[in-house]
């Protein structure tokens, strides 16, 4: 067991430290901003997509290259809506869509000519399986319909594809549930921005309604009726590599108050001197330490092919709970510093809890690791 990065991961994070400043939010979405299209002519939007498209990474050098990113000083909400479009749209699309059909629409969303989002979870019923509302009909003549609301959609506002998971009649659930590429220039979409939001500047969230939107069958992502595979492979590599970036910005927020401590003084010293205070900062070096191990575990387990549910959900559930509990650490420690947003820390707590909802929460991620338990326990 060699815990060293390899050269090609040596390169990747000496790479990101040169294309962080891509990862720049001014103002709106990031997807399809000036850096958005200077990250995709690095190479960023397709990191881990097959070739030709794209460059043909292994999940574990992705989430190395997209830690160092946020390392390096990129936004978090730039590298959230890359990996949205990356990790839930591009890899499902390029794992599951004929070659025919999706080869060119990939080298767009890997060039950053095109943006794809991932429209699953609903006003109701969120992104429960079994309570999906959104509906398939066959119109016969190798057409479908499709209606019903999506909500909650990263890079909506901007996408051009929308891979949106439906319920068809005629099986239970979830053996009824179809995923559909649907463009967003389709007659009867309607796609609507998200406002008032907190955290996660630039990867603007969006709401989409289908009033009875026509496609042509082929339009079907795998097979009908068998979209639960392809929700699965979506949430394999979400869950596994999403919010590596964020735990690369947690690094950097870790140093930058471990500074900003070092230079306050009191009358015994600097503050770091404190147990009150360097105690906690042994809890969170502790925790990005662990954390980090676990990403990189739940990498490898999807690049092997193990393990389809069970080491994602441990990844995003270590990984969201990291974030938010360090994030909360960091900015008590900061105290009026941290109120005020000295160096971002209330920015990062708001990006925190913000993701910590992304790909399923972290109560879903509990039952998802339950169940495994509970399957091996009857064996």
């Amino acid at each position: 067991m060699d815990f060293a990065y390899s050269p090609t991961q040596l390169e990747l994070r000496m790479k990101a430290a040169r294309d962080a400043g891509c990862f720049r939010v001014e103002a709106g979405a990031f997807a399809k901003s000036a850096g958005w299209q200077a990250a995709a002519k690095e190479g960023w939007m397709g990191l881990c997509l097959s070739r030709p498209a794209g460059a043909g990474l292994s999940a574990l050098d992705t989430v190395t290259a997209f830690e160092a990113l946020g390392e390096a000083g990129a936004s978090r909400g730039a590298v959230f809506a890359t990996g949205a479009h990356l990790f839930g749209a591009a890899t499902a699309m390029s794992r599951f869509g004929s070659a025919d059909e999706v080869q060119d629409l990939l080298d767009k969303l890997a060039a950053g000519q095109a943006v794809g989002a991932l429209a699953l979870t609903e006003p109701s019923g969120g992104s429960t399986l079994s309570a999906m509302e959104t509906v398939i009909r066959d119109l016969g003549r190798g057409e479908l319909s499709l209606a019903g609301a999506k909500t909650y959609v990263t890079n909506a506002t901007q996408a051009d594809v929308l891979l949106v998971l439906a319920r068809e009649d005629g099986a239970p659930p979830p053996m009824n549930l179809t995923v559909l590429l649907v463009p967003a220039d389709t007659s009867g979409v309607t796609i609507e921005p998200l406002a008032g939001g907190r955290g996660l500047a630039g990867a603007d969230m969006g709401r989409v309604r289908f009033d009875g939107c026509v496609l042509p069958e082929c339009a079907v992502l795998g097979r009908r009726r068998a979209g639960l595979a392809v929700f699965m492979a979506m949430m394999q590599w979400e869950r596994s590599c999403i919010l590596a970036g964020n735990l690369g910005a947690l690094e950097r927020d870790f140093r930058a108050v471990c500074a900003h401590l070092e230079a306050r003084r009191d009358a015994n010293g600097s503050l770091t001197a404190h147990q009150a205070v360097c105690h906690p900062l042994a809890d969170v070096q502790a925790r990005i330490e662990a954390a980090r191990l676990i990403l990189y575990r739940g990498a490898w387990s999807l690049d092997q092919g193990k393990d389809a549910a069970h080491w994602p959900s441990i990844s995003k559930l270590t990984l969201a709970e990291t974030l938010v509990e360090c994030h909360v650490i960091l900015r008590q420690l900061m105290a009026g510093a941290g109120w005020s947003n000295q160096a971002g820390i209330a920015d990062a707590l708001d990006d925190a809890l913000a993701v910590a909802a992304a790909s399923g929460t972290s109560e879903i991620q509990r039952t998802l690791i339950a169940t495994r338990l509970h399957q091996s326990g009857q064996r």
